[in-house]
């Protein structure tokens, strides 16, 4: 009785150590073998292409102007104002100058009733603060620059 028990737990201890053995070594091929590399069509532009003279100037007007005291850096992200990636095609139904006048004096586009402007007062109940010193250039660098860092990886 004492063999077979003895045997019994011997044959549990081999199995125990080769089913251990070939975890490792099947751990050891995984862990060697590298990621393949990412098709070319999977890249986004924004990690193959460096940023263009405007997407440098609406960085520098971003940080100049303090824009992300109430945006996401990264521009997914709610903060205390809304994530700013995908804001061209939130507003894609009204006239360019309309988001324009929103980032230079949003009170003004909400006293007028403007629906787009409306819509986001009604969710994040805050306005931006004016910007009236910015051109339509300069919009659009930050514009340019908040699609670019909301496409990157």
């Amino acid at each position: 009785m004492r063999i077979r028990f003895f045997l019994s737990m011997l044959q549990l201890g081999v199995l125990g150590i080769l089913f251990s053995l070939a975890m490792l070594v099947g751990w050891h091929f995984w862990a060697d073998t590298p990621a393949p590399p990412l098709a070319p069509e999977a890249r986004t532009v924004a990690t193959v292409m460096p940023p263009s003279p405007e997407i440098l100037a609406g960085k520098s007007l971003w940080r100049e102007n303090g824009c992300g005291a109430c945006h996401d850096q990264g521009m997914r992200d709610r903060a205390i104002g809304p994530a700013l990636g995908g804001v061209g095609v939130r507003w894609e139904r009204f006239p360019r100058e309309d988001l324009y006048r929103w980032v230079r004096n949003s009170g003004a586009l909400i006293a007028e009733e403007h629906p787009r402007a409306v819509a986001v007062w009604q969710e994040y109940k805050s306005t931006m603060p004016n910007y009236l010193h910015l051109s339509d250039q300069d919009v659009a660098a930050i514009l340019a620059y908040v699609e670019y860092t909301a496409d990157r990886p």
